[in-house]
């Protein structure tokens, strides 16, 4: 059975790479702040809490949009890997 824990790095550099593409590197950033862990590790829970409950003197709206930047490329991200594979086995929560 896969879950989303099997592709941690490979999803949160999918929303760096897909950050990059769209000339935000301020999504790099709050990513490399809140969920790296080391050279080329990431923690998915960690980006995920940190959405859900930092409040880090960013301005409101830019914190919103690279928020909403995240969930948006998440949703996308998990979307793909679960068609790829039999959705009976992969448990996408």
């Amino acid at each position: 059975m896969f879950q989303a824990s099997d592709f941690e790095l490979d999803i949160v550099e999918f929303v760096i790479g897909d950050a990059r593409k769209a000339k935000r590197p301020d999504v790099e950033t709050y990513i490399d702040r809140v969920a790296k862990r080391g050279p080329d590790r990431y923690s998915l829970p960690a980006l995920l809490e940190a959405i859900a409950t930092e409040c880090d003197g960013t301005a409101q709206d830019d914190l919103d949009f690279i928020r909403d930047f995240i969930l948006a490329r998440l949703r996308t991200t998990l979307t793909s890997i679960e068609a790829a594979h039999n959705s009976a086995r992969f448990v996408c929560d």
